[in-house]
């Protein structure tokens, strides 16, 4: 995989995304995004409540304690609330930012190592939003769902990755667009912080600057540990044959 500042790696400074293409694993998490959408729609409207299973997807701090701990990673998959239509522009959002950034991210890291960070990118930060909760209690019980914390990881790894690729729209660069991500959710922050919890999406931008900015050394690390797995594998298929022979097969009348 190319590393990051080579010569070779991507396009030059004046490069603008306009029409990304559609790599693999971001077409099939597209159309699973359709798929879940149209199921969590009949499960909230037309299945009874003591019936609904996409509330349990949901990222709730106190049910994290209580050891359900699936919620950490299964809280992207719950696309909009029960009633909650206003979602619909952060999922509008977030199937935008994989369509033209996920493509782009999926190529530099392959599909495999691409499917490592979006599991970091909704591990990490959900990590950090049910620690900030427990020291808050008023969002103690608030629930967090939804594409945007991973569609603001994927932009600012974006950014980070390919610092000086430039937008169609808006025409800046993506080091400029991590700056201003950050900008937005400081005054996010100031505007909503005493009613919403805001831990989730600031954690998310520094998951995906921090795993961008060194995968590198995390895409080493997780090669010497598959070398590792490899050699271990073909020590256990060899056996040490005594004298040249196979003492298992030595005639024992002419040992005497």
């Amino acid at each position: 995989m190319p590393r990051r500042g080579d010569d070779d790696f991507g396009p030059g400074p004046g490069y603008q995304v306009a029409v990304p293409r559609l790599t693999p694993a971001v077409k099939w998490m597209l159309v699973a995004m359709a798929a879940l959408l149209v199921v969590e729609l009949i499960d909230f409207n037309w299945l009874p409540r003591s019936l609904n299973v996409a509330p349990h997807l949901a990222l709730v701090p106190r049910s994290v304690l209580h050891l359900q701990l699936w919620r950490l990673v299964s809280y992207p998959l719950l696309l909009v609330g029960p009633g909650d239509m206003g979602a619909l522009g952060p999922l509008f959002w977030g199937v935008l930012v994989f369509w033209m950034f996920g493509g782009p991210l999926e190529e530099a890291l392959g599909a495999s190592r691409f499917g490592l960070f979006l599991l970091g990118c909704v591990l990490a930060p959900a990590l950090v939003s049910v620690l900030v909760a427990a020291f808050h209690p008023v969002f103690f019980t608030v629930p967090v769902y939804g594409l945007e914390p991973l569609s603001l990881a994927i932009t600012a790894a974006w950014g980070t990755r390919f610092p000086h690729q430039k937008l169609f729209f808006p025409p800046i660069s993506g080091r400029t667009m991590v700056l201003a991500l950050l900008g937005l959710q400081l005054v996010y922050v100031l505007m909503r912080a005493p009613h919403e919890s805001v831990a989730i999406s600031i954690a998310s931008i520094a998951t995906g600057y921090g795993l961008m900015r060194y995968w590198d050394r995390i895409d080493d690390w997780l090669d010497r540990m598959r070398q590792k797995r490899v050699r271990a594998r073909k020590a256990k298929g060899l056996s040490v044959i005594q004298g040249g022979r196979d003492p298992k097969k030595i005639d024992k009348r002419f040992l005497n």
